[in-house]
C-alpha cells in the first residue's frame, strides 16, 4: 500500500508539472468509427487514409471522408501512402503499388519487375519513386512505377525493410531486426550503420528535427545528431513517462513539425517533444485510443490513424 500510495502521490504531482499539450483537444475527423488506419498522407486540406477497408479521402481537412478504391481490388489492405504532385501512390500488403493520377479516383496496378508485392513503405523524389517490401529488399522505378528494378546490394535478404527516409545526401532503409542501413548512390549500394540501434530495436518510421535525426523503433525513439553514426536512446520504461520521459514502447510513427517531433506508439498514444527528444508530454487530451499507427501534418493540424478508430485531429495553434 505505501508503494502504491508512493507512486499515486508522484503521478499526480507530475501531471500538474508536465501539461499535455497545453490546451489541445483531440476530435474525431469524420466517421471513420470501426476502420483500421494503416498510411496518411495529406496535400493542403485534402487527405488520404490508407485502411484495411481500401483508401479514403477527405477534401476538407477531415470533416467529411469518401472511399476512393476504384480500381483497387476489394479488401485491399493499403501499407503506406506518398504523393507526388498530381500523383498518388499506394503500397498494399500482397497487391503491390496503386497508382492514382487524378487524385485517388482512379487507381491502377504499377508492379512491372516489382518482385516482392509485400509493400512496407513508399518513398518519393526527384530521383524515382522506392518501394521498401517484407522480403524482396528496395525496389526503384524512374517511370511513376510502370517499370520496376531491385536496388538491395549490401541490404540483408529476406528481411523486412520497414521504413524508408531520407535526410541530406543519405537515403535510410530501416529494418525489421537487422538494423540500419544507408545509400549514398540512389540505393544502388547500401551499408549498414553500426550504431547501438542493433537486431533487437527493429525500425519502424523516421523523421528529423533541425539536425537531428528520429527513429521509430520497437524500443521506442533514439535520436542521431552525426547522420546516424550513433544513437541516443530517449525512452525510459514506463512508469517514467509521468515524468516528461518518453515510454520504452514500440514507436509505429513519427511526424515532424519542425521544432515538434511526433510519436504514435502501439499502446500508449501519441506524444511530443520541442527538445530534440530530451523531454516528452502527450500530445493534446481526449484520445481515447491508444493504437497509433500513422501521422500526417499540416500547417494547421496533426492527424493520427488508429486501429479501429478512424482518423482523429489535434489543431497545431493550441499546443
Amino acid at each position: 500500500m505505501r508503494n502504491r500510495a508512493v507512486v499515486f502521490l508522484l503521478g499526480a504531482a507530475a501531471l500538474l508539472y508536465f501539461p499535455q499539450g497545453a490546451g489541445a483537444q483531440w476530435v474525431q475527423a469524420g466517421k471513420l468509427k470501426g476502420v483500421s488506419v494503416f498510411a496518411l498522407a495529406a496535400a493542403g486540406a485534402t487527405i488520404f487514409a490508407g485502411t484495411d477497408r481500401g483508401i479514403y479521402r477527405s477534401s476538407d481537412n477531415g470533416a467529411n471522408w469518401s472511399a476512393a478504391s476504384v480500381g483497387l481490388p476489394q479488401g485491399s489492405l493499403v501499407m503506406c501512402l506518398t504523393l507526388s504532385g498530381s500523383n498518388v501512390y499506394a503500397g498494399t500488403a500482397g497487391l503491390g503499388v496503386f497508382l492514382s493520377e487524378d487524385n485517388g479516383a482512379n487507381w491502377k496496378a504499377v508492379n512491372s519487375g516489382l518482385a516482392d508485392l509485400r509493400i512496407m513503405s513508399l518513398f518519393v523524389d526527384g530521383k524515382g519513386l522506392f518501394a521498401a517490401t517484407m522480403g524482396g529488399g528496395v525496389f526503384l522505378s524512374t517511370d511513376d512505377g510502370a517499370g520496376w528494378a531491385a536496388v538491395s546490394s549490401g541490404l540483408p535478404e529476406a528481411t523486412s525493410i520497414n521504413c524508408l527516409f531520407k535526410s541530406g545526401g543519405r537515403l535510410y532503409a530501416g529494418t525489421d531486426y537487422r538494423g540500419l542501413f544507408f545509400s549514398t548512390d540512389n540505393g544502388a549500394n547500401w551499408k549498414e550503420i553500426a550504431s547501438n540501434i542493433k537486431q533487437e530495436n527493429p525500425v519502424s518510421c523516421m523523421a528529423t528535427s533541425g539536425a537531428d535525426l528520429f527513429a521509430g523503433t520497437v524500443n521506442g525513439v533514439f535520436s542521431s545528431s552525426d547522420d546516424g553514426s550513433t544513437w541516443i536512446n530517449r525512452c525510459s520504461p514506463l512508469e517514467s513517462a509521468m515524468f516528461g520521459i518518453l515510454p520504452q514502447t514500440s514507436v509505429m510513427c513519427l511526424a515532424a513539425h519542425d521544432p515538434i517531433i511526433f510519436a504514435g506508439t502501439d499502446g500508449a498514444g501519441v506524444y511530443m517533444t520541442r527538445d530534440r527528444g530530451k523531454s516528452w508530454v502527450r500530445a493534446g487530451s481526449g484520445f481515447p485510443y491508444n493504437q497509433i499507427y500513422a501521422l500526417a501534418v499540416t500547417e494547421e493540424s496533426l492527424f493520427a490513424g488508429t486501429i479501429k478508430g478512424g482518423v482523429w485531429r489535434l489543431p497545431l495553434k493550441k499546443i
